[in-house]
């Protein structure tokens, strides 16, 4: 198994036209659960869930405009499960705004088996897939951006990213 930065400067150089990669690290709040029903941290209303978390990502440029960028995050949060999420996107870089899409999935700290006898762990790829969308502004020495998550469990981000020197 690769370990993790090898994994995420894998993610990076997937076109033979990537430069140099950046390394970001950064915090992120999330409003989870926005759909009705169950989420994979247990049942919940919509919205009801918040969840805040690190992440680490690398960044590499596809030409001068679009970039393709991998992330590993992880969230916590009360009533809820810890969970690890990767993500690929795709990004538009127009000056200091920059916009695009993405998919990703992770995984869910849950052993219990909700009564199927299998373990939540193992549907958890299938409950976090998602496919995103992220509007961000770069600050020169930080990024903001949010980000908006489409599938069985959708979520609103918001995102603060530091570059790695």
């Amino acid at each position: 198994m690769l370990p993790i930065p090898d994994l995420l400067t894998s993610l990076a150089v997937l076109s033979p036209t990537v430069r140099a990669a950046r390394w970001t690290a950064g915090v992120q709040a999330a409003g989870l659960n926005l759909n009705a029903g169950t989420h994979s941290g247990g049942p919940a209303a919509p919205g009801s869930s918040l969840a805040v978390g690190a992440h680490l990502g690398v960044e590499g440029d596809l030409n001068q405009a679009l970039a393709l960028r991998g992330t590993l995050a992880g969230n916590v949060g009360l009533n809820r499960l810890p969970e690890a999420r990767l993500d690929l996107t795709l990004l538009h870089h127009d000056g200091v705004l920059y916009y695009g899409g993405g998919s990703g999935s992770g995984v869910v700290a849950d052993f219990g088996d909700n009564g199927s006898g299998i373990p939540a762990l193992v549907f958890s790829p299938l409950v976090l897939l998602n496919a995103h969308a992220v509007l961000g502004r770069d600050f020169g020495t930080v990024q903001v951006e949010g980000r908006l998550r489409l599938g069985i469990e959708s979520a609103i981000e918001v995102r603060v990213n530091v570059p790695l020197r």
